[in-house]
């Protein structure tokens, strides 16, 4: 199903459509109630990884921690993706236990993702992999390491 579906069952243009979704430009309430409905009748969904790549941005962020079985790593991700949540983001969790191949696996796959940024609880030294994160420009936090702030912003705990 796509945006010509619509447009072509509401009897409107694909522009009127676009606009619809993304309310780049005002569209009379009857239009906008027909476009709606078409969606509505062919169960029509955007498709979220297109609009990712011409928007620049996937509403995704990558959390990377070294054991979430540990209540104090747990009770950090619940509340980064309830955060998360409110403010219309996904979070993708990545439990590393601890092994730097692992870490970097899960580096990778966030990279490949094009997450919007990374919220980073490292196993260890990690200035190799935010160094590939800042080579892919992915916005990064660094929780409980002191690294440079030429590296990243940092959230540092007062245990």
């Amino acid at each position: 199903m796509t945006i010509r579906d619509v447009a072509q069952a509401a009897g409107v243009s694909i522009t009127t459509v676009s606009h619809t979704l993304n309310g780049t430009r005002r569209v009379s309430d009857q239009l906008q109630a027909r476009v709606l409905q078409a969606m509505r009748d062919l169960d029509y969904r955007p498709n979220v990884l297109a609009r990712s790549l011409r928007v620049g941005h996937t509403k995704t962020i990558g959390l990377i921690i070294p054991d979430n079985s540990n209540l104090f790593f747990a009770e950090i991700a619940r509340t980064i993706e309830d955060i998360g949540y409110q403010n219309g983001y996904s979070v993708i969790l990545c439990n590393s236990d601890g092994k730097p191949e692992k870490q970097q696996r899960y580096i990778q796959t966030l990279v490949d993702k094009k997450v919007d940024g990374i919220i980073f609880m490292s196993s260890g030294e990690s200035a190799s992999d935010l160094q590939q994160l800042l080579d892919n420009d992915i916005e990064v936090v660094v929780v409980d390491r002191d690294v440079p702030r030429a590296c990243a912003d940092t959230v540092l705990l007062d245990n």
